[in-house]
Order: C-alpha cells, then sequence, then structure tokens
C-alpha cells in the first residue's frame, strides 16, 4: 500500500511540475498576439481591399501601436470594434 501510494504521489508531482515544459503559454490573454491574429485572419481572408479602396497596411499602421500588453478584454475589443468597422464603414459609403 505504502509503495502504490508513494508511486501515486511521484506520478501526480512528475505530470504537474511538467505542464510548464508541455503546454505553451496562453496566447488568449496576450492582446499583442490577439491583434496580430485578427489583422492577419483579415489581410489573408478578405479579398476586396483593392475593389474597396482600403489600404489594410495603414490600418495596421494606426491600430498597433494602441494596443497595450495591460488592456482589458473589453478594451481590446473596442479597439478591434474600431480597426474593423472605420475602414469598411467609409469604404462603403463612397
Amino acid at each position: 500500500m505504502y509503495v502504490y501510494k508513494s508511486l501515486l504521489l511521484a506520478a501526480a508531482l512528475l505530470f504537474t511540475s511538467c505542464e510548464v515544459l508541455l503546454f505553451e503559454k496562453d496566447s488568449e490573454s496576450d492582446p499583442y498576439h490577439n491583434f496580430e491574429a485578427l489583422w492577419k485572419e483579415v489581410d489573408e481572408g478578405y479579398s476586396f481591399f483593392s475593389l474597396k479602396q482600403i489600404n489594410w497596411d495603414s490600418i495596421y499602421q494606426v491600430y498597433r501601436p494602441q494596443v497595450q500588453a495591460d488592456m482589458g478584454s473589453e478594451e481590446l475589443f473596442n479597439l478591434f470594434s474600431d480597426m474593423l468597422y472605420t475602414p469598411f464603414a467609409t469604404a462603403m459609403s463612397t
């Protein structure tokens, strides 16, 4: 019984201490990563930039400096909303 408990404890310690080595950092909470992921997704997935006369690279230059490491989810969401709404709303009105 003592051996069984010792093995169980050793296994538990081994697997919990390897968590840092086995799992990547949680990128969902990193505003920089989320900005880059959203910008890239739109850049690669939207094919009408030239038709709508939207310079997507300039959008990056305007909004990327506004991203801060300590931004909360709501603040980041508002930045993303502005980033996506402004150029497309302008393009739709012309």
